[in-house]
């Protein structure tokens, strides 16, 4: 037995040895003996060096990052597909929203934007710039000082409702002519109501008169007039209403002598028109709905009288008529037509001058050199007593420039132009 045991323990003792030997020989192959090992292992531990590492896999920090990483790559992925979606169903979708106009516009409704669109915007009066702001006061601003004046505020113009323009302003700034109102008649002629507002010196002005102009009484309603201008002084006022031309000398203090007079009275005729170009004049040859021209100083105003009494009748059919705006109208314009036979009869137009300081009239007749058949083409002062105008035939071939002195009561050509076709 003792033999056995001994035979025993030789073979387990061989069996310990083979073993050990195998731990250095992997030892070696390491270049760490089996004592290092036990030795540094708790070193090993400290700083990091696991059990994992020796086969490979990565610590538990690492594959935390790696998960965070691919989490937020899903998610962008994600929002972005979504938004793509939500794009794709906000251009496709079909909005059926009910449109809300507000309420309907009336015909007076738009003629009086038209007089909103056509108002002037600024204009120049000596050293200032006198303008509209955009909350509607009218400004006057100084060109050497750039220092802003307030004429008049929003509030004060629109005392007298239906405001759609400043037609002028005196060079010291404190005299002004506003219109109210605004019925078109032809495309650059229109009716519209007139005040003249007088202001106090210097800077943020008060309001010192406001009157309405016309030739009324008080307390009766207003009329409409064509056209209204102050002279160069702004010291009388010209205006056109019901087909005459009157003057007020100082409106601002109605006595019986200031009250409107009308220099075309003893001239009037039925079928002439005075101080408005008319439909074929406005239209085809003037450009304009004014005839009545001041002088520089102040001293004359010159007017057209136009004679259509003879001009073929154009009918044509309006339905913006102030009486009845609901329904047509038929319309006679005079307009001499192309190819008529006999001739066509023209209108005549004559010129006038009013002296301001003894009431005469003065007629100029056009020189004798000057067919019947033509049209005054424009009307220009060129000082304080002489004016400049033109006169074309029919065809527009030959022109004449005329020159008229108010002093000698005389006229003459002093120009002649033609055109031959080649």
């Amino acid at each position: 037995m003792s033999a056995i045991n001994c035979e025993k323990n030789k073979q387990s003792k061989m069996t310990a040895g083979v073993r050990d030997k195998e731990q250095e020989e992997g030892a070696e192959a390491t270049g760490t003996s089996s004592s290092q090992i036990l030795k540094n292992g708790a070193a090993d531990f400290v700083e990091g060096q696991t059990i994992v590492d020796e086969i490979g896999m990565k610590p538990s920090s690492q594959m935390a990052k790696r998960n965070w990483k691919g989490l937020l790559l899903a998610l962008l992925v994600i929002f972005v597909i979504s938004t793509l979606i939500a794009l794709a169903c906000f251009l496709t979708f079909d909005y059926k929203i009910e449109p809300n106009y507000g309420l309907p516009l009336s015909i007076g409704d738009i003629f009086m934007l038209m007089g909103q669109i056509n108002r002037p915007n600024a204009q120049f009066t000596n050293d200032n710039l006198v303008y509209l702001s955009s909350n509607g006061s009218l400004i006057a601003t100084n060109l050497k000082t750039h220092q802003n004046n307030i004429l008049m505020s929003s509030a004060q113009i629109q005392e007298k409702q239906n405001f759609t323009g400043v037609v002028s302003v005196s060079d010291d700034t404190r005299v002004l002519l506003l219109r109210y109102l605004y019925y078109q008649i032809f495309r650059r002629s229109y009716l519209s109501e007139y005040q003249a507002v007088l202001l106090s010196k210097g800077k943020n002005p008060t309001i010192l008169a406001r009157v309405d102009i016309g030739p009324f009484e008080e307390g009766n309603k207003q009329p409409m007039l064509n056209h209204a201008q102050f002279s160069p002084k702004s010291d009388v006022l010209a205006f056109v209403h019901e087909n005459q031309i009157y003057i007020q000398r100082n409106p601002f203090n109605k006595t019986q002598q200031n009250m409107p007079i009308p220099i075309t009275q003893d001239i009037y005729k039925k079928g002439v028109l005075y101080g408005v170009a008319g439909f074929l004049y406005e239209e085809e040859i003037l450009g304009a709905s004014q005839t009545f021209w001041w002088s520089p100083d102040g001293n004359y105003l010159a007017f057209a009288s136009i004679d259509e009494t003879e001009v073929t009748k154009l009918k044509l059919i309006y339905y913006e008529n102030l009486n009845s705006p609901f329904g047509p109208e038929v319309v006679e314009h005079a307009y001499p037509m192309a190819g008529e036979k006999p001739k066509p009869n023209l209108p005549i137009l004559s010129l006038y001058v009013y002296v301001m300081s003894v009431g005469e009239l003065i007629r100029f007749a056009k020189p004798p050199n000057i067919p019947a058949e033509v049209y005054m083409s424009f009307f220009k002062w060129i000082d304080g007593e002489r004016f400049l105008c033109g006169w074309v035939s029919r065809k527009w071939d030959m022109g004449w420039i005329v020159v008229g002195d108010v002093n000698s009561k005389s006229i003459r050509t002093v120009s002649i132009f033609t055109h031959t076709e080649v």
